[in-house]
């Protein structure tokens, strides 16, 4: 999951799309099995997530808006 540090519903929305953007691009590599977004619980970090769902890593970011340009 991919955590705005911009405050906005929209910028949830950018973080939450490139974090789903990426797990497909992930999940296209044969060697990777990738655990959709939607198998993360309410109110649940990450890396609980991860140890429920039994990987052996988990993807984490920040995106922020800063006028026109994100990073």
């Amino acid at each position: 999951p991919f955590l705005s540090l911009t405050p906005g519903s929209e910028q949830v929305y950018l973080a939450t799309g490139f974090a789903e953007g990426i797990a497909m691009r992930l999940g296209n590599a044969t060697s990777l099995r990738v655990a959709p977004l939607a198998a993360i619980r309410p109110n649940e970090g990450p890396f609980e997530a991860g140890r429920r769902l039994e990987t052996d890593a988990v993807l984490t970011g920040t995106i922020q808006r800063i006028g026109s340009r994100l990073q």
